[in-house]
């Protein structure tokens, strides 16, 4: 039998547990501190199934939502690997949670990394969406982790910080999470006093969020609190797009290139020589599935070869659609999911 015939073979399973055809077995969940260097120490859950103490290990880390590890979302990820027989560590970042755009996230997943393996005393993968993604892929480019690392699989990741940013911008109307977090960290750059807008953006990200509804909404009430100035920026925003393209170019205009360069992984690929899987939904509308083509692109470029690419209908960002609407693509993704795990078993 061909490889890809097992490979979906193993990936169907996990696909099932994601289309609501049943219910997944809930696994065990033990939560304690992951305490890196210094004083830092991160709130962290580890899922498994009992039994067999030695299991190959995945780092998932969750992305930008205010519930971090607490998130529905990521935990059933979670609870789907490690029914796949996988140890599952989750920690929280911070400033992630806080929907904060740091490089120093990319030092904390590196340290993240590093302390698991110490732990486990065997290889690790890892798996995150969207900016965790991306900023995984630099932290892990590090010659210490690309040594213990297996593999790494990221979903709906961006390859260039600077492309990322204006095509975030342009679909308010599509994805109004991502451009309020967006414009939450960068509005200082373009605005004298930014803090009622800041505190409109952050709120606005947060109703949507933490699903506030009625008089729960806070957005709307900080609105109403703006000076008149704010208020007009605001409804410009919100209603021309052209605006906020405008708006998108002056930020990229001044976000630091040390900081673009230190956080994409376009200008990492030469380091990285492990297994990577891009997995990017068709009509993403937050982060092009361009970018995951650039960055495969890339990585071949640079000589590796154990590149796997699927670009799919059967994703949004952040999230799966029913599988009865795109039938034809279900193998595809066991195939890809089911080589994923695969690479996860492996010993270096």
């Amino acid at each position: 039998m061909p490889m890809n015939f097992f490979s979906t073979i193993r990936g169907l399973p996990f696909l099932i547990d994601y289309s609501g055809l049943k219910i997944p077995k809930q696994t065990q969940i033990t939560e304690t501190s992951l305490d890196l260097s210094g004083s830092v120490s991160l709130r962290t859950k580890i899922l498994e199934n009992p039994g067999n103490t030695k299991k190959p290990v995945i780092y998932l880390q969750h992305g930008m939502s205010f519930k971090g590890i607490d998130d529905v979302r990521i935990l059933a990820l979670g609870n789907n690997l490690a029914n796949r027989g996988f140890r599952v560590y989750l920690p929280e970042l911070t400033e992630v949670k806080n929907l904060l755009i740091r490089s120093e996230t990319i030092s904390n997943i590196r340290a993240s990394f590093l302390k698991i393996h110490s732990l486990e005393k065997c290889p690790v993968s890892y798996l995150s969406a969207s900016f965790s993604a991306g900023m995984g892929f630099v932290a892990l480019a590090d010659s210490e982790c690309q040594k213990v690392l297996n593999s790494v699989l990221l979903i709906g990741s961006y390859s260039d910080f600077v492309k990322t940013l204006p095509f975030v911008l342009k679909n308010y109307e599509i994805e109004s999470y991502a451009v309020n977090v967006m414009m939450y960290n960068y509005i200082h750059l373009i605005r004298s006093e930014p803090e009622g807008l800041k505190k409109y953006f952050l709120e606005s990200a947060l109703d949507n969020g933490l699903s506030r509804e009625g008089d729960e909404l806070k957005g709307p009430k900080v609105f109403l609190d703006l000076n008149e100035e704010d208020k007009n920026f605001l409804n410009r925003f919100l209603e021309s797009s052209d605006f906020r393209n405008q708006l998108a170019l002056e930020i990229k205009s001044i976000v630091p290139e040390t900081f673009a360069k230190e956080t994409s992984p376009a200008f990492f690929t030469d380091r990285f020589y492990r297994p990577c899987f891009l997995l990017h939904g068709d009509d993403d509308s937050v982060i092009s599935p361009q970018e995951s083509k650039d960055l495969r692109n890339l990585l071949l470029k640079n000589g590796n070869q154990k590149i796997y690419f699927l670009e799919t209908s059967l994703l949004t960002h952040g999230d799966h659609r029913p599988f009865y609407s795109g039938l034809n693509e279900i193998l595809p993704m066991a195939k890809f999911w089911g080589e994923y795990l695969n690479s996860v078993d492996l010993l270096l």
